[in-house]
């Protein structure tokens, strides 16, 4: 799920905050892992060019 950081902290324990940079191939295998689904799965619902995590909750 994509949506405002206000919007999903009060509704999921474990999320990740994104912003724009030159990271998204790394950051869609880290974020493949930690949720543990597949790659491909998160690099369909990143937003278009590159990225990197600002924040991290509810994982290591």
């Amino acid at each position: 799920m994509c949506a405002p950081p206000s919007a999903i902290r009060n509704r999921s324990s474990k999320y990740v905050i994104i912003r724009p940079t030159k990271q998204k191939g790394k950051v869609s295998a880290q974020l493949a892992r930690a949720f543990e689904v597949p790659e491909e799965e998160i690099s369909r619902i990143l937003p278009p060019g590159d990225v990197e995590v600002v924040e991290r909750v509810g994982m290591e």
